[in-house]
């Protein structure tokens, strides 16, 4: 009977618990901040990195038909100016 008891008080006692513990967690949960706000922006970080190569060598084109070829391309990729943002 001891023993019963013993376990019955146990597991009220990991609920309680376990109540205590969860609490602030739920209570984040609801609250707008989520996990994803600690992420780094992925796609800003991608495209910087498949854009840069890019601006840095235009400045060396001095070609015009090489230059206007170069930028219909960067547009048709979506890497020029006005879709970077």
């Amino acid at each position: 009977m001891k023993m019963i008891l013993a376990f019955i008080i146990g597991v009220i006692l990991t609920v309680l618990a376990m109540g205590v513990v969860s609490g602030p967690v739920l209570r984040a949960q609801r609250d707008s901040f989520q996990l994803s706000d600690l992420l780094p922006d992925i796609e800003k970080i991608y495209r910087e990195a498949l854009v840069t190569p890019f601006q840095e060598v235009e400045p060396e084109i001095y070609d015009v038909d090489v230059a206007n070829y170069y930028h219909k391309l960067l547009h048709e990729w979506g890497l020029d100016e006005s879709t970077n943002e």
